[in-house]
């Protein structure tokens, strides 16, 4: 198949979407390592915490959850000279799908996938900035705020939103079942970690009643309108 004057085969096919996902990470862990030292700096160091132990695995449970698909399909493509390794073709999608479409039809239907994907860390990357001084995997800052604008308007956890976006991109990027059961972890993890989270906002003397107006004025947490 020719795209864009390029001859895109399956092999060139892998090798560009285990490129990409081997970027996407690189270009998500700077994003958090540049708000992380935002939030220190403007926002102060972290004043509250849950102290429930399975209040504080919650996060790293959904963090793995999310990276652990690509991570494991970089990999194993890279040492699997560019094919589809055997444990990821385990959860490939139906063949019936690949014969409906074709091989032409799979590339192209996997390369938006890849766009998607990319649109989505640039979504998360905009939360970032409108999050900024107030970010932390699960406590708040000695210096809080409420951060009601932006994506924020829509939804009080639009970087959650991201999170899971970014998995079901994930689907027909790599072809795969596989990262509909990480989006299923990730989500379970995530509606127990939010009411935890806000009731730690909720809790503070500073900003409390204004989260809770604000939780008023936003209803949905994740998805506008559903949840």
């Amino acid at each position: 198949m020719y795209l864009l004057g390029l001859h895109i085969t399956p092999f060139v096919m892998e090798g560009f979407i285990a490129a990409t996902t081997f970027f996407s990470l690189v270009y998500a862990y700077n994003e958090q390592i540049a708000v992380a030292g935002v939030a220190k700096r403007e926002g102060g160091n972290i004043k509250a915490l849950p102290r429930d132990f399975f209040a504080r695995i919650v996060t790293p449970i959904h963090f793995v959850a999310m990276f652990i698909t690509p991570v494991a399909y970089m990999l194993g493509t890279a040492l699997n000279g560019l094919e589809e390794p055997e444990w990821l073709a385990r959860y490939h999608l139906p063949r019936e799908w690949d014969m409906s479409l074709g091989e032409d039809g799979k590339i192209v239907v996997r390369a938006a996938g890849v766009i998607a994907s990319l649109a989505a860390w640039k979504m998360m990357s905009v939360v970032f900035k409108y999050l900024g001084s107030q970010w932390h995997y699960l406590g708040l800052r000695e210096k809080p705020k409420i951060v009601s604008t932006g994506p924020y308007a829509w939804v009080r956890h639009p970087l959650y939103f991201g999170f899971l976006a970014q998995e079901l991109t994930q689907i027909p990027m790599y072809w795969s079942y596989a990262p509909l059961i990480a989006f299923a972890a990730t989500a379970l993890a995530l509606i127990i970690k939010i009411p935890i989270e806000e009731n730690i906002i909720e809790s503070d003397p500073i900003i409390g009643s204004e989260y809770k107006a604000y939780e008023q004025k936003v209803t949905s947490r994740v998805i506008p309108g559903i949840y």
